[in-house]
């Protein structure tokens, strides 16, 4: 609401009336009269000097003031079509004339779209990043329309919060919110075993307030980690909201806030209007840029970074003009441009194939301050525009391509199966008399598997390797004080100030860019490895019929081994392997692997460029730990006074070598490289079981048994029926 002038003036200290006011303003009484029954229309240099007049700064104007009711962003039911197309999709699914256990191994199945359709049909996670004194609780209840979520002027967001719309509530969960042990995996919010085991205490949002914020009454006797909280709020419909803790506050904290397990597909950035994008924000905005979903992509309506909002927040229109605000955004735009454009937004753009210049940076600026509406009505606009148009597409355009992905390959894995089927029925004695050729070259298979795996471990140590020697030399390359002192001179010129703060930034930012480029480039040549270990299982192949016709065994290698990566912590390289599938629908074999899609964020149909987004926040080694890398460099660079260029060339390096940097880079490849050969091993192991599991069921197929011939024949009486149905599948993809 407006600043009640005339109630300040009339109840200052030293009140005075309107006719000394205007002598002290130089306007006259009646202008006063009509400023105080409009204050908004108060020009902002006079509202400055109406503060002077009054005694008051002008921020304690703004404070004075009674903050508008929160309003809220209402959507509507933007997924509404999607949502409905899937309920019907579903409903079809469970009309299934076949299930999988009268299928025949690795044959599909309908429970297994159905995991599919679940995971389309999940609204985007819209998530706060940014230091704790961002406001970022603040905005979010600006978005909610209410003072649901707590706030504070010091750090106030203790635990992770998912906030959802109550109409999400699962029937077993009575209360709003509910607190959760560090133990708790979000992608598990509605299974109920696991929310109970986890749960610390559930109630309202007093419970909230107590448990999950640094001033609650419980907040140093509690191990509640996350918080699910359920509210009526009219954005919900369209998306849920993530409430992170704030950065800079305490390593607890930061770290929460990095390890979020939940893909965010929309990221608010909150940073004060002053000090507005630090050298800290500037690290996360390079991480964030890396890691977001690039919706642009897939559409041409989505912007470039069209799911990164940044917003200066406490900017006061008693202390802030118009004018104020432009001159910050353009600096910050510059800025990032400056320490970010070749490295995370160049990266960023090579995989999307959009370009992302200055233009394009500063219109993801914008400016908040819960007391004045209009300081938020540009950020509502693209917001609203986001969430009720260009998602909603994105998620129809993702769930088109999925689901018949799905479809064709349900349909092509059928036609193998129901082929294979036919000529066992048709020529019994034959099929018997290859399977035990087949049985008998099991040795041999096993020895070329052998070798295969070798070759995958060999190559993990090889790209290990590889990796390591890479950062090793790129950091003593870029550290060099030379090329430091190089860097300062090219990015900063003579602004000390600006170099003393960001210089490190640039830095970070330059090996971090040049080490995840080469790690990219190993995780695509070790997916040729993968191929060539899974093509062990494809190239065994039947002769069967009197032509001596050859097919190969309908085994879908791809589809368990996908499966097998499911339950993996992390994948590593396996990610890049994983993306250059494309639609991963396509390769589902059992519900379990959907999993594995719920981590990649079933993310971007259209390529290895789309998916690798994801990567990071499954397998990425360096994104994350640099984070806190990054802050701990930071934190020592006020000390560096006015020393300039050279000198300050030398502090830089010296301080990289006192903090390690160069030994936690390394440690964190050597992670992400364990990870991916545990992961291997894991889906390897996955895909030798379904595979000796589904030769001897082709085995006692062909026994000659008059009762397995009957099951023969009734299976593939059972294949056809799912071919016709799959065939069927009831779904139309919008026109791209």
């Amino acid at each position: 609401m407006p600043i009640n002038l005339k109630n300040i003036r009339e109840s200052a200290k030293f009140p005075i009336s309107q006719a000394e006011l205007a002598q002290r303003l130089g306007i006259s009484q009646t202008q006063v009269s009509r400023y105080e029954d409009a204050p908004d229309n108060v020009p902002f240099p006079l509202m400055l000097k109406w503060a002077r007049a009054l005694g008051k700064d002008p921020a304690e104007l703004a404070e004075e003031a009674e903050p508008p009711p929160p309003t809220g962003i209402d959507p509507g039911r933007p997924f509404e079509r999607l949502h409905e197309e899937l309920r019907f999709l579903k409903q079809f699914l469970k009309k299934a004339p076949v299930r999988g256990p009268d299928l025949p191994e690795g044959a599909p199945d309908a429970a297994d779209l159905l995991a599919l359709a679940d995971i389309l049909g999940r609204k985007p996670n819209l998530c706060t990043r940014g230091p704790f004194d961002g406001g970022k609780s603040t905005v979010l209840n600006a978005l909610l329309g209410s003072n649901s979520l707590p706030t504070s002027y010091q750090p106030a967001t203790k635990v992770v919060t998912y906030v959802r719309h109550i109409d999400d509530r699962p029937p077993w969960m009575t209360e709003d919110v509910w607190l959760l042990k560090r133990t708790f995996n979000p992608l598990q919010w509605d299974e109920q075993g696991h929310c109970e085991e986890c749960c610390v205490v559930r109630g309202n949002l007093e419970t909230l307030k107590q448990y999950g914020t640094h001033d609650g009454r419980h907040a140093h006797d509690s191990d509640a980690h996350y918080a699910v909280v359920f509210l009526d709020a009219p954005i919900l419909r369209s998306c849920n909201v993530i409430d992170l803790p704030g950065d800079d506050n305490d390593a607890a904290d930061s770290e929460k806030a990095a390890s979020n397990p939940v893909q965010a597909d929309v990221v608010i950035y909150t940073s004060p209007y002053n000090g507005f994008l630090r050298a800290a924000d500037m690290m996360r905005l390079g991480q964030l840029v890396r890691e977001l979903p690039m919706f642009e992509a897939m559409s041409s309506d989505v912007e470039p970074l069209g799911n990164v909002f940044v917003l200066a927040t406490h900017a006061s229109t008693m202390a802030v003009s118009d004018a104020d605000l432009e001159g910050i955004f353009a600096k910050g735009a510059g800025r990032i441009m400056s320490q970010l454009g070749e490295t995370a937004i160049a990266w960023r753009a090579d995989q999307t194939q959009r370009p992302i210049d200055l233009s394009a940076v500063h219109a993801r600026l914008f400016s908040f301050y819960k007391e004045a509406p209009r300081r938020r009505e540009r950020f509502d606009a693209a917001m609203h525009e986001l969430l009720t148009q260009k998602l909603p597409a994105v998620w129809k355009k993702r769930a088109d391509n999925e689901i018949i992905a799905f479809r064709e390959r349900a349909k092509d894995n059928l036609r193998q199966l129901i082929d294979t089927y036919t000529s066992m029925v048709e020529n019994m004695r034959r099929a018997r008399s290859e399977l035990e050729r087949v049985r008998k070259d099991e040795p041999d298979r096993r020895r070329r598997l052998s070798q295969a795996h070798a070759q995958v471990e060999a190559a993990v140590a090889r790209y290990r390797a590889d990796a390591l020697t890479h950062v090793a030399r790129e950091y003593a390359r870029l550290t060099d004080v030379d090329a430091v002192e190089k860097m300062i001179r090219s990015k900063f010129g003579n602004d000390k100030k600006e170099a003393q703060e960001y210089a490190g930034v640039v830095l970070l930012e330059s090996i971090q860019n040049s080490v995840e480029r080469k790690n990219q480039a190993l995780a695509s040549q070790f997916s040729a490895a993968v191929e060539d270990f899974l093509g062990t299982y494809t190239s065994v192949e039947l002769h069967l019929g009197t032509e001596r016709r050859t097919i190969a065994i309908p085994f879908n290698a791809t589809g368990a081994f996908v499966g097998g990566l499911a339950g993996a912590v992390s994948v590593g390289a396996l990610a890049a392997w994983a993306a250059s599938l494309g639609n991963l629908g396509a390769y589902i074999i059992a519900a379990k692997a959907v999993s594995l899609l719920a981590a990649l964020g079933v993310s971007i149909p259209g390529g290895t460029a789309a998916v690798m987004a994801s990567i990071a926040a499954i397998g990425g080694p360096v994104t994350l730990a640099l984070g806190v890398v990054a802050l701990a460099v930071l934190a020592g660079w006020a000390l560096f006074g006015d020393s300039w260029q050279r000198r300050l060339a030398k502090k830089i390096s010296a301080t990289y070598t006192e903090k390690g940097v160069l030994a936690k880079w390394q440690r964190s490849i050597e992670q992400y490289w364990d990870n991916t050969l545990a992961a291997f091993r894991q889906g390897a192991s996955e895909v030798e079981e379904k595979w000796l599991a589904y030769l001897g069921d082709l085995e006692k197929v062909a026994s000659g048994d008059t009762a397995w011939l009957d099951e023969a024949e009734a299976r593939l009486q059972r294949l056809k029926q799912a071919r016709e149905f799959f065939g069927g599948l009831p779904w139309r993809a919008d026109a791209q």
